[in-house]
């Protein structure tokens, strides 16, 4: 409520002042700070609230691909290129939260183009295997970032912890809870020579 009246109160200000380029400039400004702000609000509220999952016949291939298509602002002036890999015949329906696991591709593959230096290449890799003997899927997502040092590795799903200058470290704590909700499990690759590999099961 408190964020919703400050909001409020910029846009009138906006309105009062339209004919002065300073003023304009430094409510801009103030505007940007207000809408970290909430970013920053929705993310520790998503942590917090209780987390549930809707179960769906999902393809994951697909979820995987829409994903990268809602990012497409973030990365239209780059140059990118995302490459999907699995075997023709490997089924990739799964039940799973659409929106939820769409969340997950959706936060490690912001933390690639965040992390990686043009000319930027991800891919993914989907194989079967097994969790607690039942049969699986396993998506193997590939970055040719810098990779992760060896706090990062240890530390990369813990709540709150990041090296980004913005941001709570909430996101892949978010990501592991999800994974978890499915009955699923994350973790860090073994990775080729550069590159950050994260694994969902």
């Amino acid at each position: 409520n408190a964020l919703q009246r400050s909001q409020a109160n910029l846009q009138r200000l906006a309105w009062r002042v339209e004919d002065q380029p300073e003023a304009t400039e430094l409510i801009a400004g103030i505007q940007d700070a207000q809408d970290h702000l909430h970013a920053l609000y929705e993310e520790v509220r998503e942590f917090a609230a209780p987390l549930r999952v809707q179960l769906d016949r999902c393809h994951l291939g697909e979820a995987l691909a829409k994903t990268w298509e809602k990012l497409h602002a973030q990365h239209e002036d780059r140059e990118v290129r995302f490459r999907q890999h699995h075997a023709v015949a490997l089924d990739l329906y799964c039940f799973v939260d659409p929106f939820a696991i769409e969340r997950v591709f959706r936060n490690i593959l912001e933390n690639s183009l965040s992390a990686c230096s043009d000319p930027v290449e991800i891919e993914s890799e989907f194989s079967e295997t097994e969790v607690r003997k039942d049969p699986a899927l396993r998506i193997a997502l590939r970055d040719n970032g810098p990779g992760l040092g060896a706090e990062q590795r240890e530390r990369i799903f813990d709540s709150f912890y990041t090296t980004k200058t913005r941001g709570t470290g909430l996101g892949m704590a978010i990501v592991t809870r999800i994974v978890e909700a499915h009955g699923g499990e994350i973790a860090v690759g073994p990775g080729a020579d550069q590159g950050a590999e994260i694994l969902i099961t």
